[in-house]
C-alpha cells in the first residue's frame, strides 16, 4: 500500500468533489477487489458513492471488446442521479472461444497479435524503435485505429461486422495511414 499509485482513487474522489460532473468512469486492476480481503475496494466504492449516489462495478475481459490483450479490468461507473438504472457493461463484440454466441449473434474472433502489431518494424534486442518507420501500411482496422485513420466508433463497427482488413474502401487514407509514418508519431 506504500506505492503512490494506490492513492489515485482518493485523488480521483477529490477531483469529483471539486468538478461535480454528471458521472464518471474509473478503471483499475481486478486485484483491487481482493486487497485486504476486499476492504480496500469497499472503501473505494463507498468514497465514490459519497460524491456520486449511483455507483456500479463490473469486471470486464478487454479481449471481448476488440482490444488485443487478455486481461480483465475493474470498471466503476458513477452517476449523479441516484435513481439512474444500474450500469451494465456493453455486449461483448469478440471472443477467444470459437463460435461463441452473444444474445443475438455469433461473436467475432478476438483481435490477434498479428492484427495488432504486424505492421511494426523489426527491432534488434534493446533497440529504441521510436525513430523507425512502420514496416508497411496498415493492413487491419486495428492498425488503422492506432494510426488515427479511423475513429474508435468506426473501428468497433467494422469489427462487429467482421470487416478486419484495411483499407475497407479504396483509396487508402493518406497521412498517417502511409507506411512512411514513424512509429512514435502515429498517436500525436
Amino acid at each position: 500500500m506504500d506505492d503512490p499509485r494506490n492513492h489515485l482513487a482518493w485523488d480521483y474522489v477529490r477531483f469529483l468533489e471539486r468538478v461535480k460532473p454528471d458521472g464518471f468512469v474509473f478503471e483499475n486492476v481486478t486485484g483491487l477487489l481482493n486487497i485486504q480481503g476486499g476492504k480496500v475496494f469497499a472503501s473505494v466504492k463507498e468514497a465514490f458513492a459519497s460524491v456520486m449516489p449511483s455507483v456500479h462495478a463490473a469486471v470486464i475481459a478487454v479481449d471481448e471488446y476488440a482490444i488485443p490483450q487478455r486481461r480483465k479490468r475493474l470498471i466503476l461507473v458513477g452517476r449523479r442521479v441516484a435513481s439512474a438504472p444500474a450500469w451494465v457493461p456493453p455486449e461483448a463484440l469478440t471472443s477467444t472461444t470459437p463460435d461463441r454466441l452473444s444474445l443475438f449473434r455469433a461473436l467475432e474472433p478476438s483481435v490477434s497479435v498479428e492484427e495488432a502489431i504486424g505492421d511494426l518494424p523489426y527491432l534488434a534486442p534493446g533497440e529504441n524503435g521510436s525513430h523507425r518507420h512502420y514496416a508497411m501500411a496498415p493492413s487491419t482496422v486495428y492498425q488503422a485505429l492506432m494510426r488515427n485513420c479511423l475513429l474508435p466508433a468506426e473501428y468497433l463497427h467494422h469489427i462487429a461486422n467482421g470487416k478486419r482488413a484495411w483499407p475497407i474502401v479504396e483509396p487508402a487514407p493518406k497521412a498517417m495511414c502511409q507506411s512512411s509514418s514513424k512509429v512514435n508519431s502515429a498517436r500525436t
